[in-house]
């Protein structure tokens, strides 16, 4: 492996360390707001998943910004049970 191809690596592994920590800290928020979440969805987050049915976007998203659209957009929609 190349000096290049190893400062690559590292800084891949670094960016996947904070994305999963991200999806980590969503996840964690999830379940702490579990008991004020609503047995049923507004209908406006219902009507806001409609931004998952259009068109793939021009250019690629980083997966930050997509995990962050999902759950912006999907999570206010979702019911849930932790039992």
């Amino acid at each position: 492996m190349t000096t290049r191809s190893a400062s690559r690596h590292t800084e891949e592994a670094a960016l996947d360390r904070e994305l999963l920590r991200d999806v980590a800290d969503r996840a964690a928020a999830y379940l702490q707001q579990a008991s004020n979440r609503r047995v049923v969805p507004l209908d406006s987050a219902l009507d806001d998943l409609r931004q998952l049915d259009g068109p793939l976007p021009e250019s690629p998203l980083s997966p930050r910004d997509v995990v962050e659209w999902l759950d912006r957009v999907g999570s206010p929609a979702t019911v849930t049970t932790t039992g």
